[in-house]
């Protein structure tokens, strides 16, 4: 029976936590980088949707200034 890409990334992820609960520092690894990805990608997701929803036009120029500054 063939594996859905989602039900293959499932069982994987279940393997890598196994490995981890044993010991294992390279899935240790894995596992906190993932982490730390998926941090970044929720922080970036979070900012687009309040600038392009929320955001004064006041505030849209702060983040300009902001964003000006670290170009530079």
């Amino acid at each position: 029976m063939a594996m859905t890409p989602a039900e293959r990334q499932r069982r994987y992820r279940e393997r890598l936590k196994a490995k981890a609960a044993t010991g294992d520092q390279h899935a240790k690894n894995v596992i906190a980088s993932d982490r730390e990805a998926q941090k970044l990608r929720n922080y970036k997701s979070h900012a687009k949707t309040y600038l392009s929803k929320y955001a004064s036009k006041d505030e849209l120029k702060e983040f300009e200034k902001i964003i000006q500054k670290r170009l530079d």
